[in-house]
């Protein structure tokens, strides 16, 4: 079952590994800017809202799969708000946490590997239930 748009998080979006947060990368918001995951600090680079259109954004850009990609290991980036099904995002509740499934692909936002290392990049993968694709508010 999926949560209607709007009604997600706002603030900051931990991973449910390693006291991690979805991260603007340098609190930039420049289109093509990969997102990644750092240390949860509060900041504004980790301040997301997940909107009535279903977007997840951070200083008024868009978590975007890049080139409007479907295929697995497709990076996820920052881009100028445009409608396009590869900034939607779908919250599944589950697992402790709720998978983040982009709406061109149906696949999930995901940790590759399960890291925690401040600055690995995020990209799509096949939803499997795995710490790396469980997000929550924090």
């Amino acid at each position: 079952m999926s949560v209607a748009p709007g009604t997600g998080p706002a603030g900051p979006v931990a991973l449910d590994v390693g006291g991690k947060c979805l991260n603007d990368v340098g609190n930039r918001s420049v289109n093509g800017t990969q997102a990644d995951i750092w240390t949860c600090n509060g900041s504004t680079a980790q301040h997301w809202t997940y909107g009535q259109d279903g977007t997840v954004r951070v200083h008024g850009k868009c978590l975007d799969v890049q080139n409007g990609g479907t295929g697995t290991g497709t990076p996820v980036e920052l881009w100028s708000c445009s409608g396009s099904a590869a900034q939607q995002w779908h919250l599944v509740p589950g697992g402790g946490g709720a998978s983040l499934v982009n709406l061109a692909s149906a696949l999930c936002l995901t940790d590759p590997g399960d890291a925690t290392a401040n600055g690995t990049g995020l990209q799509i993968a096949a939803c499997a239930g795995a710490i790396g694709q469980r997000w929550r508010a924090q």
